[in-house]
């Protein structure tokens, strides 16, 4: 195998990273973050991110993509999951009940 090249880097978070999700078509990537964000990127870095900021209350520690690429939900450290439509960003609810 050659040696790796660096395609893209995508900057923009405030703390860091803790997971990173491609979308089932593999036009995107969702980032999730201590700074309480998470951010989706059009994988070719064509335009600028969109930034999910308004549900969770602390660091952002997980997140993923529905099977047909409709949905995206995240995991936060306030015990609570999002979840938005990944085509309005409209937040479609909010899982509570966690207590870890």
């Amino acid at each position: 195998m050659g040696a790796s090249r660096r395609r893209a880097v995508f900057r923009g978070h405030e703390q860091d990273v803790n997971a990173v999700a491609w979308s089932p078509d593999g036009s995107r990537l969702a980032t999730a973050s201590d700074d309480g964000t998470i951010r989706i990127w059009d994988a070719q870095g064509a335009v600028d991110p969109v930034v999910l900021t308004h549900a969770h209350g602390d660091r952002v520690s997980a997140v993923a993509w529905s099977p047909d690429g409709k949905r995206l939900a995240g995991g936060s450290r306030d015990r609570t999951v999002t979840v938005w439509d990944a085509e309005t960003w409209a937040a479609l609810g909010v899982l509570t009940g966690h207590d870890d």
